[in-house]
């Protein structure tokens, strides 16, 4: 979808339903309100009864008229117009965690604003309606840096991402970014919280495979040797849903393959496998950034499109999936308030390859290089989140769902339980003390779904729970491993090694940099320049991250006048 609103009018310029759920997708005109939506909505028939409507129009009406917040009554996954027409109010929403991106440009002067779900057809607008905008520079260093974006920002400074806990109202002109308010920390046990996130992930699993059956589609599930995928793909079974497809990709000597083939013919489902040896596919980054916008480094979910393509996905709906399982569970989390021995702990892990590089917020800003403008602009953003941990979960969203943007190139839709927006908002007020090293995570598993432990896992590297010896002694092997360039069966995707071990690889790679440099250094700011050029030479593991934006800028430059 993409839109104009100019002088009191909206024109939505091209809106491409969803072939998939196409009662989801509406476009609807009175005397009264303009409503278009695209995505899909997951507890659509609760909401009917709870607000007594007929359909989802009627439903829309009442949510907005009651001053509701759409977000925190419908979940899913979508973009959503609405405009009243008497009272010249344009309402833009997407679902509570921006699972559905959205981008806008607003110009004070004429009070336009521009906005799709597209990030290059945003910049398309933009050029049409003959706006200024230029590259931003911290958005830049994000992608090259951090293989990703944060907050709003993107690679250009004047069209912002609509953030989780966001939406867009304007009032005769007026562009207002309202935040829904999110909820505040718990005290809790661990049997209290246990209890909760296994009542809610089990109404997550139940909405998305309902979805799928209401819609003639057969439930698809991704599975691989980690944790995640397998939360979701045990729970499907244990909520009655026996008959699953599941599918997996890796090298074809990777622990990924043999534990998720493992666990799937257990439990009398078939299995595919699809080998990504040699990582040959690294040479479609055209394909994988033209699907992706280039808002991830295009290696990551290079894997997911490899796969997919092999598949006629043309009869699914919803894939099944564990994205943001790690993240939100755990895997991305800090001490509120570190001890000194923590402090000492995660800088060990961090001079060991182990640690996460974004500790806290004043280490996020040395590992951007700042600038003082620079430092003021995270100070602005940095007060929107209570602390670090809401800001990196929240942000993770943006990585862990860039998965989800391939497979919708594919017509299909990646959908967690992890993400479910009631799900997602009880972990977050979860206290470290317990998500530490997926402590809640592990305990809730074994309590109600020991089946988890029953077959090896890459989480545990294949060993069973509880062996601490075995399992350290496994990650000191694939920490000398990764050191020595060597893959172990425990790396799924493995680039930087296939980028050190084919040489055709950084040919390509060579190739596609001097191409895209010739675009940007015509147009671009000599800062941009040189910061590529830098980033460029200074480690071969980043250059991904490099190509990625890279590919992005040249079409950018391409459309920046003279």
């Amino acid at each position: 979808m993409k839109a104009v609103y100019k002088e009191q009018s909206l024109t939505v310029k091209d809106i491409q339903n969803s072939v998939k759920f196409k009662d989801d997708n509406i476009s609807f005109e009175s005397d009264e309100y303009t409503i278009k939506t695209c995505g899909f909505f997951l507890n659509t028939s609760e909401c009917l009864k709870e607000y007594s409507c007929q359909n989802i129009v009627e439903l829309l009406c009442k949510i907005v008229e009651q001053g509701k917040q759409v977000p925190l009554v419908l979940h899913g996954c979508y973009l959503m117009v609405f405009f009243d027409k008497k009272s010249n109010h344009l309402y833009i929403f997407n679902d509570l965690l921006s699972k559905h991106s959205s981008y806008y440009y607003y110009d004070k002067n004429t009070k336009t604003v521009l906005f799709s779900d597209s990030f290059l057809s945003t910049i398309e607008l933009v050029k049409e309606n003959k706006f200024a905008f230029s590259i931003d520079t911290l958005g830049v260093k994000m992608m090259l840096w951090h293989r990703m974006f944060y907050d709003d920002l993107t690679y250009v400074r004047e069209i912002k991402f609509l953030r989780p806990f966001e939406y867009i109202e304007v009032v005769n002109g007026e562009l207002n970014v309202k935040t829904i308010n999110r909820p505040d920390m718990l005290n809790v046990s661990m049997d209290e919280a246990s209890e909760e996130i296994n009542r809610l992930f089990n109404k997550a699993v139940r909405l998305q495979y309902q979805k799928n059956e209401e819609n003639g589609y057969p439930q698809i599930t991704t599975l691989s040797g980690g944790m995640d995928s397998r939360t979701t793909f045990l729970h499907g079974l244990g909520n009655g849903y026996r008959e699953q497809m599941c599918y997996c990709y890796g090298e074809s000597t990777s622990a990924d393959y043999q534990y998720s083939r493992l666990l799937a013919m257990k439990n009398n489902c078939n299995f595919y496998f699809h080998p990504i040896d040699g990582g040959n596919h690294l040479f479609e980054r055209e394909e994988m950034c033209k699907a992706n916008e280039g808002q991830i480094v295009y290696s990551g979910p290079s894997g997911v499109y490899d796969s997919l393509r092999f598949y006629n996905t043309n009869q699914w709906g919803i894939v099944h999936a564990g994205l943001g399982g790690g993240e939100i569970m755990g895997d991305m989390r800090v001490a509120d308030n570190p001890t000194k021995s923590e402090q000492i702990i995660e800088s060990l892990k961090y001079k060991l390859g182990k640690g996460k590089k974004d500790r806290s917020w004043e280490s996020f800003i040395r590992s951007l290089r700042c600038t003082e403008e620079d430092r003021k602009r995270i100070e602005e953003f940095k007060r929107l989140y209570n602390d670090f941990n809401e800001f990196q979960s929240l942000n993770d969203m943006r990585r862990c769902l860039n998965a989800q943007k391939m497979a919708q190139s594919f017509g299909i839709e990646y959908v967690s339980p992890f993400l479910y927006e009631k799900f997602f908002c009880y972990m977050l007020r979860i206290p470290y003390s317990l998500t530490k090293n997926r402590k809640l995570y592990l305990y809730w598993q074994k309590k109600y779904n020991p089946e988890q432990f029953k077959t090896p896992s890459t989480f545990q590297l294949g060993c069973k729970p509880g062996n601490r010896i075995g399992y350290y002694a496994k990650r000191f092997y694939k920490y000398v491993m990764n050191i020595m360039g060597k893959k172990t069966k425990y790396d799924m995707i493995p680039v930087e090694q296939w980028m050190a071990t084919n040489p055709n690889i950084a040919k390509a790679q060579e190739e596609w940099f001097e191409m895209d440099m010739v675009n940007i250094q015509s147009k671009a700011d000599d800062s941009i320049v040189h910061l590529l050029l830098d980033s460029w030479k200074s480690n071969a593991a980043t250059r991904p991250n490099v190509l990625t934006a890279t590919w992005v800028l040249s079409r950018i430059c391409e459309e920046i006048k003279g």
